[in-house]
């Protein structure tokens, strides 16, 4: 046993012992009150005897019908227990007093005129008999108050306590649940945003590299609609929040960069209707959609392509994000169809989950040579 261990249970026997003090001084104070000096031989034994069945009550119930049924929600267990209890408790204090009377040498015609309050009780209840104690209130009040009514200032104490201990520890549990939810969030946002598609800065690159070969208005353009995509992802994609014209913005580079790399394969249009909305939207969180776009929009049979992006408001507050894109091969539709994209669009449903709870819906729809994708998400207005 560790010194800790030891001084711990030191403290806890010297704190009972006080209460198991204070218990008989109690008992003492109260009866000793009435006593008269011919009634001091018998005072002592009754007093002890009153303040050990205080004792007993308060144990019973503060270290184990308490802490193991009552806390605990079992109350049918902590009901016929207690039952249980005031029984022992009573049949103590019944068969007690033949030991009283006879050690005590108190004479029949005695016991009905003292007035010791202690020993006229127990006078009380063996006249009116094991049966007849029920059927007389007076009685019944007698039992119940001897040692559940001195213990009972101590019980409540330990209800009170324990009612102070469990709030305490509930509110410890929210916070560090709180904490961890919290974390757990920050954590899976960032492990989904590290699961965006990083191979279309490299497939850029060698696009550009082509046209830079020959030095012209076009290739530069590239080059800073490329650098806007990287500032972006660089110094505002860790930021909570950017304005919705920024994150456009960089949708419109994205399908500037892609048009370049593509080129007559698939035709790209991009319509923006947001202008100066005042309104602010978590970086990085529409570009998912646009990929998603190009992944199944090429590739097998390459005809006919397309990628048809739209942004509108629809009311203030409300961004309507629209994409729709061609499936040129039986793959990609049988893929989109039963995927919805491989894991893009499931990444961003769980971010927007997260983001904006009951703030968003997405609607989809989808033929056998096309499909559509829409993000309804309410923004809030820049600080």
């Amino acid at each position: 046993m560790s010194a800790a261990n030891f001084l711990s249970i030191i403290r806890r026997t010297a704190r009972r012992g006080l209460v198991w003090l204070f218990m008989i001084s109690l008992v003492v104070i109260a009866d000793g009150i009435y006593v008269k000096p011919a009634e001091q031989a018998y005072f002592w034994l009754i007093s002890f005897f009153t303040a050990g069945l205080t004792i007993l009550t308060y144990e019973l119930y503060a270290h184990w019908l308490f802490p193991r049924y009552l806390f605990h929600g079992r109350l049918i267990w902590f009901s016929g227990l207690s039952i249980f209890v005031f029984s022992v408790i009573f049949g103590l204090m019944y068969s007690f007093y033949p030991l009283i009377q006879q050690t005590a040498r108190i004479p029949e015609q005695v016991l009905t005129i003292v007035t010791y309050p202690r020993l006229n009780q127990w006078y009380t209840v063996h006249q009116a008999g094991i049966v007849g104690w029920l059927h007389t209130p007076k009685t019944v009040a007698i039992v119940l108050g001897t040692p559940y009514f001195l213990a009972s200032p101590f019980l409540f104490i330990q209800l009170v306590r324990y009612y102070l201990t469990q709030r305490q520890h509930s509110q410890q549990t929210e916070l560090a649940n709180l904490q961890i939810s919290n974390e757990n969030k920050l954590l899976e946002l960032d492990l989904l945003k590290a699961q965006l598609n990083p191979h279309f800065l490299f497939n850029s690159l060698n696009s550009i590299y082509v046209r830079v070969i020959d030095v012209n208005e076009q290739a530069a353009d590239l080059v800073l609609r490329l650098a806007e995509l990287m500032r972006y992802n660089l110094y505002e994609a860790d930021a909570p929040v950017v304005a919705l014209e920024q994150e456009l913005d960089y949708i419109e580079n994205y399908l500037q960069l892609e048009h370049a790399r593509q080129g007559q394969r698939v035709e790209i249009l991009f319509s923006n209707e947001v202008v100066a909305s005042g309104l602010v939207i978590t970086p990085m969180i529409l570009l998912t959609f646009v990929e998603n776009a190009f992944k199944y929009s090429i590739g097998g049979t390459q005809q006919n392509a397309y990628v048809w992006v739209e942004a509108h408001l629809d009311q203030a507050d409300t961004l309507v994000f629209t994409v729709q894109n061609s499936l040129t091969s039986a793959h990609n539709r049988y893929v989109a169809d039963r995927t919805l994209a491989g894991i893009d669009l499931p990444n961003v449903r769980q971010r927007l989950a997260l983001l904006y709870k009951n703030a968003h819906r997405i609607e989809t729809e989808q033929s056998e040579e096309s499909y559509s994708v829409s993000l309804f998400i309410q923004l809030a207005s820049a600080a």
